[in-house]
């Protein structure tokens, strides 16, 4: 577990996105699954008491695949550039018009205040986050 970032290891995360999408470099998923990692513990998360849905920080022993998974795929996301209208979106724009042209960002892709590139992360998060109204 020496080269564990978030919840994955870089080889566990290597041959997940090698084998759906293609090779990676190292470097590049690196500084993606840190990213990742960062958005899936800024989210809150629904919890009964002071228990924790899935664990988290300080105890990566015993984490879903579920949220393994939806690390990996932001991260391939990541670096894929797919950020351009996420960063739009936690700015507040959900869509935009510029002549006849109109774009709309898929608002389903915000958990509260972070915003995924992937749609499939987003989904998988979106099971344990704590719902605000």
């Amino acid at each position: 577990m020496s080269n564990l970032i978030g919840y994955v290891t870089c080889e566990e995360a290597k041959e997940f996105i090698s084998l759906r999408y293609g090779p990676v470099e190292d470097e590049e998923l690196k500084k993606a699954l840190y990213l990742a990692f960062d958005k899936i513990e800024s989210i809150g998360v629904r919890s009964p008491g002071t228990e924790k849905v899935f664990p988290r920080k300080n105890d990566k022993a015993n984490v879903l695949d579920l949220v393994k998974k939806a690390q990996m795929l932001e991260a391939y996301s990541v670096m894929q550039g797919d950020g351009e209208d996420v960063s739009k979106m936690s700015l507040g724009v959900t869509s935009r018009s510029i002549g006849d042209m109109s774009i709309s960002f898929d608002r389903s892709l915000k958990i509260g205040d972070v915003a995924f590139s992937n749609v499939e992360a987003a989904r998988i998060m979106k099971r344990f986050s704590r719902k605000t109204f």
